[in-house]
């Protein structure tokens, strides 16, 4: 608890002895309750201002304070929202609608509230820079840009501006007119940005880090290796680079690096998932069966603990009309879903137990219903004893996956009533991926034998 000034609240509340509705010292006396966290007292003269004007802005920014203390973050948005829509551009307004909008990740909040900060009070390169950061988002590419273009030119030297620069360079996308997304990632000048900043700190590591990543994407992998060798050795923000490090070490069969690198991934929360569904592929690949298994299961719960804290995320968010940010959101939630379908597929065929395969099947359709190989071997499993439904899973396959060969040289054994143009259409197809399937080019040269003798005939 902090310490407050005793003789301060003595004059203060002796003033009100004189007026009991004086504001000044009332807003005072609350301010310091909430700086020392004696919330139940600033509460008192809460009630009191609210009975004299609960309009007054002054009291309205209290409230939010103490909301804010007692980590009530909506209900102290919804105080700052009323300052803000009362045009209310204080800086202590301003300041705390900022740290609001950031804790609760409304982009739109932060926005509003910085292009406010620079129309009524002096704007800084800070101001410039984080409304450039909020900004970068597909519809917002040329503002942000303008805005990244500001915060260097303010401040040419400082190097988390220029990080930042590059960072948005470095990931830049425009929304066109009809909706579409490109990129308009630019490492030319995310490298030009970087190397400036080399040259009057030779050992920024941030900007190190950054250039292996760009190289990395370039597929220049030996000079990524460099850059990120050398933060590694300084041991710097390695959840940065350790996946692209094991990759560069699987790349050159260096198997040895590949899983140490991958090890120490798995001890960081967020990339814990994906290096371990690295690990069970290596594994696989090693021939281990037991090893793999276990790599799989672990990733399993770490994509599947992922899953629930995404939708969580989901759920706070919507509740707050945080639809940006909701959508992405759900994109890694469907992501996540995505791999751990996969993961479930990797591993069902590692035992021959009967069980286990059809278990892990299943739930690979669970979190991925268009995943092809489940559709595949799902429709395998049930073939003799639902022939029609059978014919669904391999249709699904199919849809999601049109040159898969062993799903339609399948669907042609299952479906006796399937026309004879489409039996050849598919003969075609399955030849095209697989030309040495001599079934398949049997059937397709008696189909067209047939054909002929018809046009004979």
């Amino acid at each position: 608890m902090v310490n407050i000034n005793k003789d301060a609240i003595a004059h203060l509340e002796k003033s009100l002895t004189i007026n009991s509705a004086y504001l000044p010292s009332l807003f005072l006396l609350c301010e310091l309750y909430i700086d020392s966290k004696q919330l139940d007292l600033a509460k008192v003269y809460l009630d009191k201002i609210k009975n004299i004007n609960c309009q007054d802005s002054k009291f309205l920014l209290l409230c939010s304070k103490l909301a804010f203390e007692e980590e009530n973050f909506s209900k102290a948005k919804a105080y700052i929202d009323i300052c803000l829509k009362n045009k209310c551009f204080e800086k202590e307004v301003l300041i705390l609608g900022l740290k609001l909008a950031s804790i609760l990740k409304i982009n739109k909040d932060k926005v509003f509230i910085l292009e406010n900060w620079l129309l009524h009070h002096e704007p800084s390169t800070e101001n410039y820079l984080e409304l450039a950061k909020s900004l970068d988002q597909p519809n917002q590419y040329d503002k942000a840009k303008y805005y990244f273009k500001l915060a260097r030119e303010l401040s040419p030297n400082d190097e988390n501006v220029l990080l930042e620069s590059a960072k948005f360079h470095c990931s830049a996308k425009l929304e066109l007119n009809d909706g579409s997304i490109v990129s308009k990632a630019d490492f030319t000048e995310a490298k030009k940005i970087l190397k400036q900043i080399l040259t009057f700190n030779k050992e920024s590591l941030g900007a190190i880090c950054m250039l292996g990543e760009i190289h990395f994407k370039e597929d220049d992998y030996l000079l990524a290796k460099k850059y990120f060798e050398f933060c590694y050795e300084s041991n710097f923000h390695k959840a940065n680079f350790l996946l692209e490090l094991a990759k560069i070490a699987k790349i050159y069969s260096t198997e040895e690096a590949h899983e140490k690198y991958l090890n120490e991934a798995a001890v960081h929360k967020t990339l814990r998932a994906e290096a371990l569904f690295e690990l069970c592929k290596a594994k696989v690949s090693q021939e281990k069966p037991d090893e793999a298994i276990v790599q799989g299961l672990e990733a399993i719960k770490a994509y599947r603990r992922k899953i629930r804290m995404l939708k969580i995320e989901i759920n706070k968010n919507l509740n707050f009309n945080n639809f940006a940010y909701s959508k992405t959101l759900v994109q890694d939630a469907k992501c996540a879903s995505i791999s751990t379908a996969e993961l479930y597929f990797v591993i069902h065929d590692l035992k021959r137990d009967i069980t286990w395969r059809r278990k892990c099947i299943e739930k690979a359709l669970e979190f991925n219903p268009c995943h092809p190989d489940a559709n595949f071997e799902k429709a395998l499993l049930i073939e003799r004893t639902d022939s029609n439904k059978s014919l669904k899973y391999l249709k699904i396959c199919i849809d999601n996956s049109w040159f898969h060969w062993r799903a339609r040289w399948q669907f042609i054994k299952i479906n006796k009533n399937m026309p004879k143009e489409e039996i050849i259409s598919f003969l075609e197809i399955i030849l095209e991926m697989n030309p040495k399937h001599k079934k398949a080019m049997l059937e397709l040269n008696r189909l067209g034998e047939s054909e002929s003798k018809e046009k004979e005939g």
